[in-house]
């Protein structure tokens, strides 16, 4: 434990007053303004506020809602609330059926593949939320810097890679026995791979993107992953088997 009272300046965000208090294990410290007056003292319970809505935050973002989404709120404004981003999802669902669509004649001599799809696209999203949840954690406890993001992103798509090859051979082995298809087997593995390297990448960068562009990670990052995942998964299935199967 740091044994330095360091005064902390009034103009500092809540934020990054908890994470001085996490990495020097502060109990309380002194606020002072521009001047380096004396203004106040802040203790780890209010920290302690600031960690609980934060973590508040995350998790309701991840299902597209708002920390101040009460659930005892009139039932008109939780609507409003979760209205927005339902839109956005099923938008985002119509391009993924728009790319199914693209392959219908593909889908109509090949039932099989409908049968597989989902689990392409499973396998993609559970990947990348993995990937989504340690980054939007790393970047909000401030683990997260220019100087170690590309190790990062490397180590994730190492992950990823060995993770789809894993799979990718039990994949391909039960399609080939379910359906007596060695190149179904070895199109469901391929595409598997491909979906899986393609979510961590996402994983990584959505949430930098987003960013970027002033939005809150947190909030927004499930239902774009969400929709690369899919779209990805369909269309390397689907892509694959019309190039390979020569449907």
């Amino acid at each position: 434990m740091s044994t330095e009272i360091e005064a902390i300046e009034a103009q500092m965000s809540a934020h990054d007053v908890a994470l001085l208090f996490e990495q020097r294990d502060w109990i309380t410290a002194p606020v002072i303004d521009e001047q380096g007056i004396l203004v106040g003292r802040i203790t780890v319970d209010d920290v302690v506020d600031v960690i609980r809505a934060e973590a508040d935050h995350n998790l309701m973002g991840r299902a597209g809602l708002d920390e101040d989404d009460d659930m005892f709120a009139p039932v008109l404004a939780t609507t409003r609330n979760r209205a927005l981003w339902l839109g956005v999802n099923l938008a985002t669902a119509f391009l993924a059926a728009y790319v199914i669509g693209l392959f219908e004649a593909t889908l109509e001599k090949m039932v099989a593949l409908a049968v597989l799809m989902p689990v392409v696209a499973s396998m993609g999203g559970i990947a990348g939320s993995q990937t989504l949840t340690i980054v939007i954690r790393g970047m909000a406890v401030g683990q997260i810097t220019h100087t170690n993001t590309p190790f990062l992103l490397r180590k994730e798509l190492v992950v990823s890679l060995l993770n789809g090859v894993i799979w990718a051979l039990v994949v391909a082995v039960i399609a080939i026995l379910w359906f007596g298809s060695l190149k179904l087997g070895l199109i469901i593995g391929a595409a598997l791979i491909i979906n899986l390297f393609c979510a961590a990448l996402a994983g990584v960068l959505i949430p930098f993107l987003l960013q970027r562009l002033s939005i809150d990670p947190a909030l927004a990052s499930s239902v774009t992953l969400t929709t690369i995942t899919d779209v990805v998964g369909f269309g390397t299935l689907l892509g694959l088997a019309t190039v390979l199967l020569n449907i």
